[in-house]
């Protein structure tokens, strides 16, 4: 997810820098699934996105379904 202030141009130029792929570029909201590189870990990755300038979440893929009961989540 990025702020839409900054815009997705830093998160892009990071991820053609990274060696990533974009898996899928959401148009309802301002954020895009990625592929991480076959060379780095998913918490290397995860890490390394958090910190592009404009970055506010990084998270694990996950699929929410609308018929998924709805639970508070947990701070850990």
């Amino acid at each position: 997810m990025y702020d839409a202030e900054v815009g997705k141009q830093p998160l892009l130029q990071a991820i053609k820098d990274y060696g990533c792929e974009v898996v899928y570029d959401y148009h309802f909201i301002n954020g895009m699934a990625l592929k991480k590189p076959n060379n780095k870990t998913l918490e290397e990755t995860m890490r390394h996105f958090g910190q592009v300038a404009g970055v506010v979440a990084v998270e694990y893929d996950h699929i929410t379904r609308l018929t998924d009961p709805v639970r508070p989540k947990l701070e850990m």
